[in-house]
């Protein structure tokens, strides 16, 4: 058995298994510290280290992506940075991502190779157009059972609330973003039309 309050190379530089247990979970109040398990078994011990060394991985991947994309930006603040605080694990990233294979490989090298990554090629911004996506648009209308009513006064809803209890057939078509507001404008002259 390991006991909670000894420190660990895979966990956090000086951090102990029951800090790490508190950083991924939650701090255990003082005076119930004494109800909670004190040590962990081997194989339990060897289960937190494989996960601190994922949960890191992880972290170092998603610091190195978001340089990436400071990078793609013209700031190279934060690959020098990475370089310098973490230059084995850099490294270590790049040979596992088959970017470098040289021992030597500096910020500066991979600042200069970066236009070949396929994150410099991508816009900057998503475009919000939607012109080859398509919506399911479904319309609710029984022209049979629609009463022809005279022009609502302000506040008077009475043919939608009679629209709303008619049976209704529903019309589902598929169509592009752009016919979306051509048919709606269609629909709201046709019914326009029965009530005048």
């Amino acid at each position: 058995m390991t006991s909670l309050e000894t420190e660990d190379e895979y966990l956090e530089e000086g951090t102990t298994f029951e800090g790490f247990l508190a950083m991924i979970t939650f701090q255990v109040e003082e005076e119930k510290r004494h109800l909670f398990p004190r040590s962990i078994c081997a194989q339990c011990k060897e289960s937190l280290q494989k996960f601190a060394q994922f949960r890191t991985k992880v972290r170092n991947v998603h610091m190195f992506m978001n340089a990436l994309v400071e990078l793609r930006d013209l700031n190279t603040a934060p690959v020098k940075e990475l370089f310098q605080t973490k230059p084995d694990t850099v490294r270590t990233m790049l040979a596992e991502l088959d970017l470098c294979h040289k021992t030597d490989f500096r910020a500066d090298d991979l600042i200069e190779e970066f236009p070949q990554f396929q994150i410099a090629q991508l816009p900057a911004t998503l475009n919000d157009d939607c012109s080859d996506e398509k919506l399911n648009m479904e319309v609710e209308v029984d022209m049979e059972d629609v009463e022809v009513l005279d022009e609502p006064e302000a506040g008077d809803f009475i043919w939608e609330e009679e629209l709303a209890e008619s049976e209704k057939e529903i019309v589902s078509e598929n169509v592009a973003c752009e016919d979306v507001e051509q048919k709606l404008c269609k629909l709201e002259i046709e019914v326009s039309k029965m009530s005048v």
